[in-house]
């Protein structure tokens, strides 16, 4: 938890607009991962603290998440060899969203206790904390094994919020990874592979979503087939991970 928050206060001073896309992805995985173990973490970090900086974690995340949507809108165009004036434009827009981060982002909370600050837990602490663990781990565990793999019948939304409850198992999984636990190693190799493959959905869809407005419906017309192929894609390679991480569990 400490390295994190440390890497967290390391990657927000970043002040250049051009800020690469892995820093961003970088940041924002961090954030999460923090935010998680803040809510855990709760008992030893006190109410107050936790609840100020999940209140500024989210606050950043919300500002983060359209970088990273150019970005993967960049990267996708990027491959199909076209659309280079497009491509400098949403650069340029991105950049300017990077460049009005910086100081949300430079603004740890000032009740975050610092990185050598936070009390050591007690006994009954380490308790509350384990207990608070395993409860996420099997709020998750019930919904990803109760999931139908026709994912293609989900709605968008619902989809996507199953994409939350993934990655928030794995999340919570690499807390208390271990070399000594091969079965839980390899429950979160499927994890990370469902949570890949349900990623390439969620982008795609995006950009199909975005495309006819920053190109036009004469522009984006050519490419909508390769988005839809992507998508069928994704959610067959979705199904089929979630399949095999649904046998390991049972």
């Amino acid at each position: 938890m400490l390295a994190l928050r440390a890497e967290i206060e390391r990657l927000a001073k970043v002040q250049s607009p051009g800020v690469p896309p892995e820093t961003i992805h970088g940041l924002r995985v961090l954030l999460r991962r923090f935010r998680l173990l803040a809510k855990i973490g709760q008992p030893i970090m006190g109410k107050p603290v936790a609840v100020q900086f999940r209140k500024w974690s989210g606050g950043a995340l919300d500002r983060l998440g359209p970088v990273r949507d150019f970005d993967s809108a960049i990267d996708w165009l990027a491959k199909t060899g076209r659309q280079n004036d497009l491509i400098a434009r949403l650069n340029a827009v991105r950049n300017r969203r990077v460049s009005n981060l910086r100081s949300f982002l430079a603004a740890i909370p000032d009740g975050l206790p610092p990185v050598d600050g936070l009390p050591k837990a007690s006994s009954r602490s380490q308790d509350r904390l384990r207990r608070r663990h395993d409860r996420e781990i099997a709020r998750c565990a019930d919904i990803a094994i109760e999931q139908s793999t026709e994912l293609g019948r989900l709605r968008p939304e619902d989809l996507h919020r199953f994409r939350r409850v993934i990655r928030r198992f794995r999340y919570l999984l690499e807390i208390t990874a271990s070399r000594k636990q091969p079965a839980g190693d390899r429950m979160l190799k499927r994890l990370i592979r469902l949570q890949d493959a349900l990623g390439i959905v969620h982008s795609a869809r995006l950009l199909r979503a975005v495309l006819p407005d920053l190109c036009g419906s004469t522009g984006a017309r050519p490419l909508i087939p390769r988005l839809d192929g992507e998508i069928a894609d994704g959610l067959k390679l979705s199904g089929k991970h979630l399949r095999r991480l649904q046998s390991q569990m049972k």
